[in-house]
C-alpha cells in the first residue's frame, strides 16, 4: 500500500488535441445552366426545381439585384455540380395523373414537387391536363433517384398533398395582393391572378377532401368527418395565413358532402314526387348555409326538374280531346298542386317554375288546336292554389306573372280557390293584363275571401265546441286555484278525456292558425291593390273591413301570430307588415282600431321571432358568438324600416332603443345588481320615448325583450341546479329591474314556482329556460290583456284567469298560445257560451256532466260537499263561483298570496250545507242579473243604503236563498242573516 502522500499526489492533465485544420475552400461547380424565366416563376421555384439554395443562386447571378422582380424570358445561371444543384428532368401529363401520383412514382415529397411547379399547376391531387410538362426536381431518371427514401404511407402522403396545396394558395393569395396592392386592382395580370389563386383553392379543396376521406374512412359517419376535418385543421393552427384557407376548404367540402348525401337521399327515395318529398323534407331541416348550397346544386336541380316533368306528364305531347279537352291541363294541375302542398315553400317555389315552361308551351298548343282556356274550373282553382302558395318564395313572382300573361281564368275557379284560403296573387297579376276585366277578376276574388272567412269562423266554432266544458270550467273556477292547482285541474281533466280527446283538440287548433296564416295573407295581398288597380281598393276594402271587424277571424289571426310567430319574417313578414303600415284601412272609423291592434301583433310577432328566438336558452354572455347572435338580431330590427313604423320608432328613437337594448347584454361575471342596471337603464330610456312607458304594451314587450337579454345571460352564467333563496333573490332583484311592476312579479312567481307539468316546467331544467319562455307567454298574455282592456275582442279573458293572474296562466298548461287559453278566447268570441233552456243552462251541473265540473273545482282545495253545492248553476246557466271570487277581492284578499287563498278556502269550507246553499242561491239571482259578469260586483253599490238594512228586516229572503246581493256590503248583510262570519 503506497503511503498517503505518493497516493495523494496529483497527475498532470494531457495536453488539449490541436484545433481542426480550416474545412477547404468549397469546388467551384462543375458548370453552369441558363434557365428562361416563365411566367410566374420566382426565385424559390426554381431552386426547388434545381435542388439547389436561393443563396447559390443570388451568388451565380450578381447582377439580379431584386430576386423577387424576375421579368419573363430573364435569364437565371444554375449551379450545377457536386454540393450544387442538379438538373430536373421533364414529365409528360398522362390521363387522370394528378402531382400526388407523380410525386409517389418518383418518390418526391409531394410539398417539393408542387413547389417546383408552382407557376403551371393548381394543386397536388387536382387532374393535371393530359400532355401538360411538370419538372421532376433533382433527378434523371425514374430508375435514378436522387434524395430517395422509403415511400410515404397513405396518410403521410394525403398529408403532404395537403401541405402543398396550402402552400400553393398562400403563394398564389400574396401575389395577388401584392398586384391588387401595388396597381390598386388595375393591373393587367389581375384576372390571371385571380384565376391563378381560384385554381389554387380548388386543388386545397380537392387535397382537403380526400385526407379528411381517408382519415374518416369509408362510410364515415358525420361524428368520424367532424373528427378527421379537426384534425386536418389543427395540424395549421399557428400558421393564420395557412388555417384560413384550409378552414375555408374544410367548410366547403364538409358542405358538399352534406348536400351531396341529402341529393342522394333523396334520389334513393324513389319515383319524382318520392324523392321531391325527400329532398324537401331534409332542406326544411338543414342550416341555413346548406339550404343555400342545395338551391344551386347540379343534383337537387335534376331532382326539381324531374318533379315538375312528372306533373305535366299528362299535358306532353299534342292535345287530345277523346276524353275532354281540359282533362290532361285539369290533372297537369292537380299534380302540381298535391306536389307543391307539401313541400317547403322555397323549393314549392322553384318546382313551380321550373313546370312554367312546360305550362306556357302546352297552353300554346291547346289554343293552337281548341281555343279557349284549357284547365277548367278545378284546373285553374288548383293552379291559383299553387301559385298563391309560391307567391312570396323565390321563382314564385316570376312564375305567376309568366302564367299571368297566358291569360288562364274562370270565375267558378278563382272564388273557389280563394274561398278556401288561396292567396289571390294570380288573381291580381291576371287582372293586371292588357283586355281582362278587372273588376270580374276581383269580384271572384272578394267572393272568395268572404267565404273563407265563413270557413275560419266554422272552424272556430268547431273547435270552441270541442273546447266548450274545459274552457267554461276554467273560466268559472279557475280564479279560486292557485296557478299549480290549475295546471293539475286541467291535467286530471284532460286524463279523463283521454288521448283522442287532445289529438282531436291540436288537430282543431292546427286548422284554426291555419286559417288565420291564410286569412293574414289575402288580407296582405288586397290592400293596397297594385296600381293598376288602385281605382277598385273602395270596393275591396269592404271585404277587408269584414274580415277585420269578425271576431272568429281575429280570433283565427291572433292564434296564428302566437303560434307561428315566424311568419312575421322574410318576404312574408315584410309584406305583412307593409299592409299594416300602407293600407288606408289603417284611417278607417270602423276598422282603424283593429289595423292598430293587428300592426302591434305583427310587430310582437317579429320580435318573438327574431330576437327572443335568437337569444335562446343557451344564450351565454362569456360566448363571443352567442353574443353576436343576439347583437345581430338587434340590429336587423334597426334596419327594418317596416318593423319601426309598426311599432312607432322611427329615427332617432329607433336608434336609441336598440342602443339600449344592446346595452342590457351583461357582460360575463356580472352580478345581479350589475345586470339591474344595465334594466333600470333601458326602462329609463323607454319612459322617455312617448307611448313606451310601463302602462303600454309596447313599452312592457320591448322591456320584456331587454330582460330576455339581461336575465337569460345572468341565469345561464349561474351554476346552479336549485332555485336556492339566494338565486331567488338575485333573480328577483334582476326583474324589479326591468320596470314591469306586477307583470314582473307574476313573472317571477311563474319561473321561481314552476310545476312540473305547467307550460314552464315542460320547457327544459334550466332557469334560463323558463325565464326565455315565460317571457315569450307573458308578451301573449300582455297582448291579450290589452286587447281586452280595450274591448277589441275577447282574446283578454284568460287574463285573470287563475289566482296569480294573466302571466301565471300563461305559464301554466292553460296557456294562450295553448289550446286550453284560446279555447277561452273561442268561447267568448263566438257567443259559445250563450246558452237557451234548462237543459243547456244546467249542462255543467253534477247531474248533467258526470261530476267533471265538480272534479274540477275540487283541485281549488274545497272539499266534496261545498264543491257539489257549488256546481249548481242559475237559471241562465251561470256559476257562482267568480261571484265568491270577487267577493274576496272586495274583502282585501289576494288570491296569489297562499296565506289569503287557503283563508279563502277555508271559509267557504266552514259554511254548513243547508247556510252555502242557501248563500249559492242568493247569488244565483245576482249572476243572472249582471249576466255572469262578476266585475260588476264591488264592495259598494248606489243601493246598499236602503237593501243592507231591508236584508235584516227581512231576513227570510236571504235564509232561503231569495235574496240578490250586488255588492260585498249587500253580500256581507245576507251573512249576518245566515249566521256565518264575513271573510276577512
Amino acid at each position: 500500500m503506497l503511503p498517503d502522500a505518493v497516493r495523494r499526489s496529483p497527475v498532470a492533465a494531457p495536453p488539449p488535441p490541436p484545433p481542426p485544420p480550416p474545412p477547404p475552400p468549397a469546388a467551384p461547380p462543375a458548370r453552369h445552366v441558363e434557365h428562361k424565366v416563365q411566367r410566374g416563376e420566382s426565385m424559390a421555384e426554381i431552386s426547388t426545381r434545381y435542388r439547389t439554395t436561393p443563396e447559390q443562386l443570388k451568388t451565380a447571378n450578381p447582377d439580379i439585384q431584386d430576386p423577387d422582380q424576375l421579368r419573363i424570358g430573364q435569364t437565371v445561371r444554375v449551379p450545377i455540380g457536386e454540393g450544387y444543384g442538379v438538373e430536373p428532368i421533364e414529365r409528360e401529363v398522362k390521363p387522370g395523373e394528378t402531382l400526388a401520383d407523380l410525386a409517389a412514382q418518383y418518390r418526391q415529397p409531394p410539398v417539393e414537387l408542387a413547389q417546383a411547379n408552382r407557376h403551371n399547376t393548381g394543386g397536388t391531387q387536382e387532374p393535371l391536363v393530359v400532355g401538360q410538362k411538370v419538372w421532376i426536381p433533382g433527378t434523371r431518371s425514374p430508375d435514378v433517384v436522387t434524395q430517395a427514401g422509403p415511400a410515404p404511407s397513405p396518410l403521410e402522403a394525403k398529408v403532404q398533398a395537403t401541405d402543398a396545396a396550402a402552400q400553393r394558395v398562400a403563394e398564389a393569395q400574396r401575389q395577388y395582393d401584392d398586384m391588387n396592392a401595388s396597381t390598386q386592382g388595375r393591373g393587367a395580370a389581375m384576372p390571371w391572378l385571380q384565376d391563378n389563386l381560384n385554381t389554387a383553392r380548388k386543388g386545397l379543396d380537392t387535397a382537403v377532401q380526400s385526407e379528411i376521406a381517408l382519415r374518416a374512412g369509408p362510410g364515415a359517419t358525420d361524428a368520424a368527418w367532424k373528427t378527421a376535418a379537426d384534425a386536418v385543421s389543427a395540424r395549421y393552427a399557428n400558421d393564420p395565413a395557412t388555417a384560413a384557407p384550409v378552414d375555408a376548404s374544410i367548410k366547403k367540402v364538409t358542405l358538399d358532402r352534406q348536400t351531396q348525401a341529402i341529393v342522394d337521399t333523396a334520389k334513393a327515395a324513389g319515383d319524382p314526387q318520392k324523392a321531391m318529398q325527400s329532398l324537401s323534407d331534409q332542406y326544411a331541416k338543414a342550416p341555413p348555409e346548406v339550404q343555400d348550397a342545395l338551391r344551386i346544386h347540379d343534383g337537387a336541380r335534376a331532382v326539381i326538374d324531374d318533379a315538375a316533368k312528372w306533373a305535366l306528364e299528362p299535358v306532353q305531347g299534342k292535345p287530345d280531346g277523346s276524353i275532354g279537352p281540359q282533362a290532361p291541363g285539369r290533372e297537369a294541375m292537380e299534380r302540381l298542386n298535391k306536389l307543391t302542398e307539401t313541400l317547403d315553400p322555397a323549393l314549392a317555389g322553384r318546382v313551380v317554375l321550373a313546370a312554367t315552361p312546360g305550362i306556357e308551351q302546352y297552353v300554346q298548343r291547346y289554343q293552337g288546336e281548341f281555343g279557349g282556356q284549357p284547365f277548367g274550373p278545378d284546373g285553374v282553382s288548383n293552379l291559383v292554389t299553387t301559385l298563391g302558395r309560391v307567391a312570396d318564395a323565390p321563382g314564385g313572382a316570376t312564375a305567376i306573372d309568366r302564367i299571368a300573361k297566358l291569360g288562364i281564368w274562370d270565375y267558378g275557379g278563382i272564388s273557389n280557390a280563394i274561398g278556401q284560403g288561396a292567396n289571390p296573387a294570380y288573381a291580381l297579376a291576371l287582372a293586371k293584363q292588357p283586355g281582362v276585366d278587372a273588376t270580374m277578376v276581383l269580384d271572384a276574388v272578394q267572393g272568395g275571401v268572404s267565404a273563407f272567412r265563413q270557413k275560419t269562423e266554422d272552424d272556430v266554432k268547431a273547435y270552441g265546441a270541442h273546447m266548450e266544458e274545459l274552457s267554461w270550467l276554467v273560466a268559472n273556477h279557475g280564479g279560486s286555484m292557485t296557478t299549480q292547482q290549475l295546471d293539475q285541474a286541467i291535467a286530471d281533466y284532460k286524463k279523463d278525456k283521454g288521448p283522442e280527446w287532445e289529438k282531436q283538440a291540436e288537430a282543431l287548433r292546427q286548422k284554426v292558425a291555419d286559417d288565420g296564416e291564410k286569412l293574414l295573407a289575402q288580407m296582405a295581398s288586397l290592400s293596397p291593390l297594385p296600381g293598376e288597380l288602385a281605382s277598385h281598393q273602395g270596393q275591396v276594402d269592404k271585404t277587408l273591413e269584414a274580415a277585420l271587424s269578425d271576431p272568429a277571424a281575429q280570433v283565427a289571426i291572433e292564434n296564428a301570430l302566437q303560434t307561428r310567430p315566424e311568419i312575421v319574417t322574410g318576404e312574408r313578414g315584410q309584406r305583412l307588415l307593409e299592409f299594416v303600415n300602407g293600407t288606408p284601412l289603417a284611417v278607417s272609423a270602423k276598422v282603424g282600431d283593429q289595423v292598430r291592434k293587428l300592426s302591434q301583433e305583427l310587430a310582437t310577432a317579429h320580435v318573438k321571432a327574431t330576437v327572443i328566438g335568437a337569444i335562446g336558452p343557451d344564450f351565454d354572455p362569456a360566448n363571443p358568438a352567442s353574443v353576436q347572435r343576439a347583437t345581430n338580431a338587434l340590429e336587423s330590427l334597426r334596419g327594418n324600416t317596416q318593423w319601426a313604423k309598426a311599432m312607432g320608432l322611427e329615427g332617432q328613437a329607433l336608434n336609441k332603443t336598440i342602443d339600449a337594448l344592446k346595452n342590457t347584454v351583461p357582460a360575463a361575471g356580472e352580478s345581479a345588481e350589475d345586470v339591474a342596471k344595465r334594466l333600470a337603464a333601458l326602462d329609463g330610456q323607454l319612459d322617455g320615448l312617448k307611448g313606451f312607458d310601463k302602462s303600454t304594451f309596447k313599452g312592457q314587450m320591448l322591456r320584456g325583450v331587454g330582460l330576455a337579454l339581461a336575465g337569460v345571460g345572468f341565469l345561464s352564467s349561474v351554476d346552479k341546479a336549485t332555485m336556492d333563496p339566494s338565486l331567488k333573490n338575485q333573480l328577483k332583484v334582476v326583474i324589479d329591474a326591468a320596470g314591469l311592476g306586477q307583470k314582473g312579479f307574476e313573472l317571477y312567481a311563474g319561473v321561481t314556482g314552476a310545476s312540473s307539468t305547467s307550460t314552464a316546467g315542460r320547457l327544459g331544467g334550466s332557469f334560463a329556460s323558463k325565464l326565455l319562455g315565460g317571457l315569450g307567454a307573458g308578451i301573449d298574455a300582455w297582448s291579450s290583456a290589452e286587447s281586452f282592456a280595450k274591448g277589441d275582442i275577447p282574446s283578454g279573458i284568460l287574463y285573470g284567469v287563475g289566482a296569480g293572474g294573466g302571466l301565471l296562466a300563461a305559464l301554466g298548461t292553460g296557456s294562450l298560445a295553448g289550446p286550453i287559453g284560446l279555447g277561452l278566447v273561442v268561447v267568448s268570441a263566438v257567443g259559445l257560451a250563450i246558452w237557451n233552456g234548462t237543459k243547456e243552462a244546467n249542462k255543467h251541473e253534477f247531474d248533467s256532466d258526470g261530476g267533471a265540473s265538480m272534479r274540477f273545482l275540487e283541485h281549488a282545495g274545497f272539499d266534496a260537499e261545498a264543491s257539489r253545492a257549488l256546481v249548481d248553476h242559475s237559471g241562465d246557466g251561470h256559476s257562482t263561483v267568480p261571484l265568491l271570487e270577487q267577493y274576496a277581492r272586495t274583502q282585501g284578499l289576494d288570491l296569489s298570496d297562499p296565506a289569503d287563498h287557503g283563508r279563502y278556502v277555508q271559509w267557504v269550507n266552514d259554511m254548513p250545507a243547508e247556510k252555502l246553499a242557501a248563500l249559492r242561491d242568493s247569488l244565483h239571482r245576482t249572476a243572472d242579473e249582471f249576466e255572469g259578469d262578476a266585475s260588476r260586483f264591488e264592495a259598494t253599490a248606489d243601493d246598499d243604503k236602503w237593501v243592507v238594512p231591508d236584508t235584516a228586516q227581512r231576513p227570510w229572503f236571504a235564509a232561503t236563498g231569495a235574496a240578490q246581493p250586488e255588492s260585498a256590503a249587500q253580500l256581507n248583510a245576507v251573512l249576518a242573516v245566515l249566521g256565518v262570519p264575513p271573510l276577512t
